[in-house]
């Protein structure tokens, strides 16, 4: 269970840039492994994000760019009980071939390191402050959010305090509001920035799109190049929109 509140303000002076900065404060309870009683950890901070978005549509972008950076700082003199920093950058680039074929191409990267020794709190999968990677809308081979370091115990993914994503997709549109898609996914989520590396996985697929009356929708089936001991063979997902 979770409570909070949340206030943002968007600046529009720097067209065709957006900024964006507000205040989190989120209090989670979370069962405890050694006591009786849940513990209730507290997160606040101050974020800032600069968006500057040129894409032809927002559900199935043919053209144009989108750019955004976050930092976020966590702090106990905002009302925290864990101190930290993140920073988060995306760019998604669609080019238009022709009327028919699309090329996009996604690319995320993550960082987050705590003060004093602490580290990023990952409470449960469910509440957490550090980065998870894997699932429809980024490494579509492996499945929701099981990317990274995992639990020797539980074999429940950890998260991490660094993440990369990486999305090239080739879109092609047929007749009747048909098209099919061909793509490659990577990525991996490492526990430290220090581990950051080219230890990526990777994922080979292909999707069935079709243009409804309320938006494109997406069918996409992944194949895991490096498959673990706990990786399905491929992973079929649902979704509105295109994936990046």
């Amino acid at each position: 269970m979770q409570k909070g509140l949340q206030v943002q303000q968007a600046v529009h002076a720097f067209h065709p840039v957006d900024v964006l900065y507000g205040y989190r404060f989120k209090q989670v309870t979370v069962p405890s492994s050694i006591f009786a009683i849940p513990i209730t950890p507290k997160v606040a901070g101050i974020d800032a994000s600069a968006v500057l978005n040129t894409r032809s549509n927002i559900l199935d972008p043919v053209h144009g760019q989108f750019y955004s950076i976050t930092v976020s700082l966590d702090h106990s003199a905002l009302g925290s009980d864990f101190s930290f920093i993140k920073g988060y950058g995306q760019v998604f680039l669609t080019h238009r071939f022709s009327d028919s074929l699309t090329w996009a191409h996604g690319y995320r990267v993550g960082l987050a390191a705590g003060f004093n020794g602490q580290r990023v709190p990952g409470f449960t999968r469910e509440f957490t402050e550090r980065f998870r990677a894997g699932g429809a809308n980024s490494v579509r081979g492996y499945g929701t959010d099981l990317l990274g370091p995992r639990d020797e115990l539980t074999k429940e993914p950890l998260g991490g305090e660094a993440v990369i994503v990486l999305n090239q997709e080739l879109r092609f549109q047929g007749p009747r509001s048909l098209g099919v898609a061909v793509f490659y996914d990577g990525g991996n989520v490492f526990d430290r920035i220090k581990d950051l590396g080219l230890g990526l996985r990777h994922t080979l697929g292909f999707g069935l799109r079709y243009q409804s009356a309320v938006g494109l929708v997406r069918v996409d089936l992944g194949f895991p190049l490096q498959r673990g001991p706990l990786d399905r063979g491929y992973q079929i997902w649902f979704g509105l929109g295109q994936a990046f």
